[in-house]
């Protein structure tokens, strides 16, 4: 998703704003479920597209 398309389905049309809410939002939600730090594994950032969840499946332990 771009940021554009998160800034409406998240917080509405009619938000006039800085896609760095986006950016914050997507930081605190990566702190949370990403288990290490360094390259992400379950939201990977497009550059000069926005974001992607991924699809990769994780292991069982």
């Amino acid at each position: 998703m771009t940021f554009d398309e998160l800034l409406t389905e998240v917080w509405g049309p009619e938000y006039v704003g800085d896609n760095l809410l986006v950016r914050v939002a997507m930081s605190r939600l990566r702190a949370k479920i990403e288990t290490g730090s360094g390259a992400p594994s379950h939201i990977i950032t497009r550059p000069g597209v926005g974001y992607m969840a991924s699809t990769a499946k994780a292991s069982a332990p």
